[in-house]
């Protein structure tokens, strides 16, 4: 696998956001796709240093109680783009499927996105739009199905 090439220009994003992940990078926004029983969700990050650690990237679809119905976790752009590589400035794009679940009621859901070490668990911290004490970001609330 191949990592993609470089961009250091700003990709349209239809939903914007602005959070930054310390030492890490910026949220820039995302996009949504839903099909049938997965829901896309692509990140866009812009990258605001070079970290010495590799960072995973996730996603979690919760309801209002808190419950995680669904979440993506993995090393940015599909395994292909680890943290430890960006260069300030560059975006990089991040799709993560989310496959819902069968017993998914109708309903309002919110999505979370952040980052965090893979080896340690800690999350990196996130300030900004959305930005929660658990340095998650709140990016949207959705109705499914």
């Amino acid at each position: 696998m191949t990592a993609p090439a470089r961009t250091f220009a700003r990709p349209a994003v239809p939903f914007e956001n602005g959070a930054s992940f310390e030492g890490v990078a910026v949220l820039e926004g995302y996009s949504l796709k839903e099909e049938g029983d997965a829901l896309t969700v692509t990140l866009v990050w812009r990258a605001t240093a070079t970290p010495d650690q590799s960072y995973s990237a996730f996603v979690h679809l919760s309801d209002d109680a808190g419950r995680i119905w669904s979440q993506s976790d993995s090393v940015p752009a599909n395994w292909t783009r680890p943290t430890t590589g960006w260069l300030a400035g560059e975006y990089v794009v991040d799709a993560h499927t989310l496959t819902l679940p069968g017993d998914l009621t109708s309903g309002a859901y919110r999505l979370f996105v952040g980052m965090y070490n893979p080896q340690s668990a800690a999350r990196v911290p996130a300030s900004g739009g959305g930005a929660g004490a658990d340095n998650r970001v709140e990016i949207g609330v959705i109705s499914l199905p």
